[in-house]
């Protein structure tokens, strides 16, 4: 695995400069060129070093009667490496220990294998309070540091884009993290790096639509339940919207395989709005509409919720396995053409009053027989989009999503579990960020969909090549620019996106750096304050936090 090798090789690193008294910055460099040396491997040697003074204190305070001074190379450098992880990074905290635990097995003996054991959790168990004391920092805004930035991208990305990591830990492994849950799926921790799914017979999973981890550790005062639950956090999906990022969720599946890649698209040559499943009124729409008549005649039929969305759902799993499948949501989305997409095969409670929530959830979980529970809600969202991230009316929001998850906690008993997360973060945007599609491009495009964080261009016919170097030159400084080609080399939908897939995403994708939108000036209604949908720290990682009562 690419993270225990890079952990062995930043301890070796580690005791080699220990040893020799060169700069580990000279190893770095030597051990590169020697043959590679992985890019977390390089950011554990740099933060240990820099460290490496608090850290010892740290290890001293709880390491009776043996000072850091009198300990073996070998085990003082597993015990500062797993150290520095747990307190410099959100890294899991069971995966950081299992990891240095291995390590001392691997270098030194079973009694040092369980003297790090212990030390590491007990610094685990104090994290925040020791991060509080010392004054220490992610070394990344929002808790993402530079070491687990570098372990999931490499170094193949631009420094500021924040891809999806598919395949270890983002909303699709969250799917498959809820089925191994409840005993529906199998769950491999070498290949998977969220934390090993507890084994409950009730889990509630709550989702919080808009709640990035950046926004949760910014503004953790105001979601002190959410925020004190244990946990780490994973990424969205491309786009980083709920249409995609909801489906992935409900179904385990990658954009490109279960198909809903984003909030509009192409559908039979028209703009479909997925969430509100229906297709957007195009300029000839409008001009009947105007004449009186009915626009319905002329738009196309709308697709069938199961072939635009093929994939099972996590609620259909869990009804053939005969375990009780629920959602807890709005009572006005049942029915719908959207909800038919990622929910089928759930049982509906609907509400009419978010604050209904938790005693509902109460009663499903009296009754002792194994059941899922999946409750949405997206009140914090649309206060983003209202009002941006941290307004006064967002943090009320903010309040009541952490009451619900606290009327949730209350209803747990023996055997149950929760898992808190979301679909995606938000941004605002000031008006100086507003950017206008230029002219040019949407002159080569014959229909524009996305939204204004990430917009999908459809080309004309044969200027596809025309139409992405237009919008490279013309968006290429304030967004990342790719053609269907760039998009699957940037695993963007996953690894085989289908060919459905990749046609409703465009032949030219713009999403957006910084808190830029990009405005489709054909588009009648102007961009929100908040939004999302692009491949920015803000917008891409997601709390996921866990509470199992044993």
């Amino acid at each position: 695995m690419r993270r225990h090798t890079a952990r062995r090789q930043a301890l070796k690193a580690l005791y080699e400069a220990e040893q020799s008294g060169e700069s580990p910055e000279r190893i770095i460099e030597r051990m590169a060129a020697a043959g590679g040396m992985e890019s977390f491997a390089a950011h554990l040697v740099k933060g240990v070093s820099r460290h490496k003074d608090r850290l010892d204190s740290i290890i001293a305070e709880r390491s009776v009667g043996w000072e850091p001074a009198r300990m073996p190379v070998v085990d003082l450098n597993v015990q500062r490496i797993g150290a520095f992880e747990l307190l410099f990074s959100d890294a899991p905290q069971a995966v950081v220990i299992d990891e240095a635990v291995e390590l001392a097995k691997e270098f030194s003996t079973d009694d040092a294998a369980r003297f790090v054991n212990g030390l590491l959790s007990s610094i685990a168990r104090d994290r925040e309070a020791l991060r509080r004391s010392l004054g220490i920092e992610a070394e990344d805004e929002g808790g993402v540091s530079a070491e687990v930035r570098a372990d999931l991208f490499g170094d193949e990305f631009d420094s500021e884009l924040c891809p999806p990591a598919y395949g270890r830990r983002s909303l699709a492994e969250v799917g498959r993290w809820i089925l191994a849950a409840v005993g529906l799926g199998d769950w491999d921790d070498d290949i998977y790096e969220l934390p090993s799914p507890p084994s409950v017979r009730r889990l509630v999973v709550f989702v919080i639509d808009g709640l990035g981890a950046i926004q949760l550790r910014r503004w953790s005062d105001a979601f002190e339940t959410i925020w004190n639950l244990p946990g780490t956090f994973a990424t969205s999906t491309f786009p980083s919207t709920s249409a995609t990022g909801l489906t992935s969720i409900c179904t385990g599946a990658l954009p490109g395989d279960h198909g809903v890649v984003g909030y509009r698209v192409i559908e039979r040559e028209r703009s479909f709005n997925v969430i509100r499943y229906e297709f957007d009124e195009d300029p000839a729409d409008a001009r009947f509409s105007a004449s009186g008549i009915p626009t319905s005649r002329r738009s196309p039929p709308l697709p069938s919720p199961k072939r635009y969305q093929p994939c099972p759902t996590i609620f259909e799993t869990a009804e053939r396995a005969k375990l009780g499948a629920y959602v807890v949501t709005k009572e006005e989305f049942e029915g719908s053409g959207f909800s038919s997409l990622l929910l089928r095969g759930a049982r509906w409670m609907g509400y009419s009053r978010s604050a209904q929530a938790p005693s509902l959830v109460r009663a499903l979980l009296s009754d002792p027989k194994r059941k899922l529970v999946y409750v949405y809600w997206d009140g914090l969202d649309k206060e983003g989009h209202r009002t941006g991230a941290g307004s006064e009316e967002w943090f009320a929001a903010a309040a009541k999503a952490d009451s619900l998850c606290a009327g949730f906690l209350e209803a747990l008993r023996p055997g149950d579990g929760l898992l808190v997360t979301s679909d995606h973060g938000m941004l605002t945007t000031p008006e100086t960020a507003r950017l206008t599609l230029d002219s040019e491009v949407s002159r080569l495009a014959r229909l524009v969909t996305g939204e204004p964080r990430v917009r999908y261009l459809h080309a004309r016919p044969g200027c596809e090549t025309e139409l992405f170097e237009a919008a490279l030159e013309r968006h290429g400084s304030a967004g990342w620019v790719f053609d269907r080609n760039g998009a699957c080399a940037a695993g963007l939908f996953g690894e085989s996106p289908s060919k459905e897939a990749l046609e409703r995403a465009g032949d030219v994708i713009v999403a957006m750096r910084n808190d830029a939108v990009l405005v489709d000036p054909d588009w009648p209604k102007p961009p929100p304050l908040g939004n999302h949908g692009s491949l920015t720290d803000e917008e891409m990682f997601v709390p996921f936090r866990v509470a199992a009562v044993a």
